[in-house]
């Protein structure tokens, strides 16, 4: 906010400093003196306002580095073949995001149930979600296992889903 205040000060102070020397060009140059005196002062302004406000946001933005690192892992399955179950390692992780989506057919659903497993824990169950036609579900959760696993069956609906769509991002942060 002070450097906003600041330049709008330094804008006026300018301004008016171009205009006394404006007077005291020559005659022949009264298209440029008309031209600093009105409209190229007022641009001056808002090119410095732009400048101080970019400065602005550039110190207060996003620090380089502090993307969110993980891993994106997509399945693709049809549950109607049976239960499948995908494993995935993530000691490293700990920040778990399912998301899934039935894709086919248009009443179909599916359970997705999470659990987890480390040195110290026996595998159990931490999460389950079902999973309807047309909308995404999202689960999450801290991460505290070092290995996870996906069952995908499916669900109590009226039909079985043929195509469920799971993506599970693990992050860092």
């Amino acid at each position: 906010m002070i450097a906003v205040v600041v330049v709008v000060v330094a804008a006026i102070i300018l301004w008016r400093l171009l205009k006394r020397g404006v007077r005291k060009t020559p005659a022949t140059t009264s298209s440029w003196k008309s031209y600093i005196g009105g409209q190229g002062s007022l641009l001056f302004v808002f090119l410095s306002l732009g400048v101080v406000l970019a400065w602005i946001s550039a110190y207060i933005g996003p620090r380089p580095g502090n993307v969110a690192q993980g891993k994106l892992v997509a399945y693709h399955v049809d549950p109607s073949k049976g239960v499948l179950i995908e494993e995935q390692d993530a000691r490293n992780y700990r920040q778990i995001t399912v998301l899934t989506q039935t894709a086919g057919p248009q009443d179909g659903s599916a359970t997705i149930t999470i659990y987890g497993e480390s040195a110290k824990v026996a595998r159990h169950e931490i999460g389950r979600m079902d999973t309807v036609a047309g909308a995404w579900s999202r689960w999450e959760a801290q991460n505290s296992s070092d290995h996870l696993r996906l069952t995908i069956a499916n669900g109590a609906g009226a039909q079985p889903a043929s195509q469920v769509d799971v993506l599970v991002f693990l992050s860092s942060e």
